[in-house]
């Protein structure tokens, strides 16, 4: 049969999204492409064999051998399986929660072994209110809803157990799932690198000096997600919220101010504007100390 969860935000754990075997057959009947776990994936693409210079193609599944990620990535997927394996532990889905709802998890066992299928949710999937007609028994009627949390039929992320494989559509719903994810991201491209270069140096706060410059490999993976991800703009043309963040935390970072501008001209000063982006610093509320996070992941 199966179990479908949901997955909170703010690691605010697991809901059941059902608690009758009934409303669970009814939903697999309407969206037969979400529940289908005997997907054929032929045409799929070994991400990690991909061209940095590649445009991922949003209708195009990737997938990566995640048995090659890392501790923390096992350890994040093996928390599901382990999750499905014991669903009546845990409650079932209210309405105090459905707004914090981030992944939808329908996971079924093969073989001993288990199939995810993976839907992200995103705050335009919420419906706060919202008036409609609607055919009931032959006739128009007028409905109004609220609170709603709007259920597509289709599959973002696939996590076969046997194969240790993870299928996606959209590198980006992976850090849901763990952000370290983003240490199996592609490489920038020397055009990117260049393109990365230029953004930051259109602010007039921040100038580049390319010279002599030769980034490493999880610098390259990281500035890749930032400009694919749209952060490098968004962050840097608040510049005086970005001064005012580089000041609090100036001594974890090693950019300094010349003539009213930082120069970046070392991989470690990448490094730092990268942390600046990523927004990676941030004061704890209870003791007041400084703290670095590796994690970007919105709450």
């Amino acid at each position: 049969m199966g179990h479908f969860i949901g997955q909170l935000k703010n690691d605010e754990g697991f809901n059941k999204i059902f608690n009758r075997a009934s409303e669970l057959t009814q939903i697999k009947r309407d969206n037969e492409v979400f529940f289908n776990t005997d997907i054929d994936f032929a045409e799929s693409v070994d991400y990690s064999t991909v061209r940095p210079d590649h445009k991922l193609e949003s209708e195009k599944y990737y997938f990566l051998d995640y048995s090659q990620g890392g501790q923390n990535i096992l350890d994040s997927i093996q928390i599901y399986f382990n999750t499905l394996d014991s669903t009546a532990e845990i409650s079932t889905l209210t309405k105090d929660h459905l707004d914090k709802i981030e992944l939808l998890i329908y996971g079924k066992k093969t073989s001993n072994k288990y199939k995810l299928n993976i839907q992200a949710i995103t705050p335009k999937y919420f419906i706060k209110s919202k008036n409609y007609l609607k055919v009931i028994n032959s006739h128009i009627e007028y409905k109004h809803e609220k609170d709603v949390l709007e259920f597509k039929d289709q599959i973002d992320i696939f996590i076969d157990e046997n194969e240790k494989k993870i299928y996606f559509k959209h590198f980006a719903n992976l850090k849901k799932i763990d952000n370290s994810f983003i240490e199996l991201y592609q490489e920038a491209s020397d055009e990117e690198q260049e393109t990365f270069i230029e953004e930051v140096n259109s602010h007039e706060n921040f100038e580049i000096d390319s010279s002599k410059l030769k980034l490493q490999t999880t610098n390259l993976k990281k500035l890749k997600y930032a400009l694919d991800n749209g952060m490098v703009s968004e962050v840097l043309s608040k510049k005086r919220k970005v001064n005012q963040y580089i000041r609090r935390y100036k001594d974890e970072l090693s950019l300094r101010k010349s003539e009213g501008m930082y120069v970046l001209k070392t991989n470690k000063d990448i490094t730092s504007l990268l942390k600046v982006i990523f927004e990676n610093f941030y004061q704890g509320e209870i003791t007041g100390k400084k703290l670095e996070s590796n994690s970007s992941k919105e709450l």
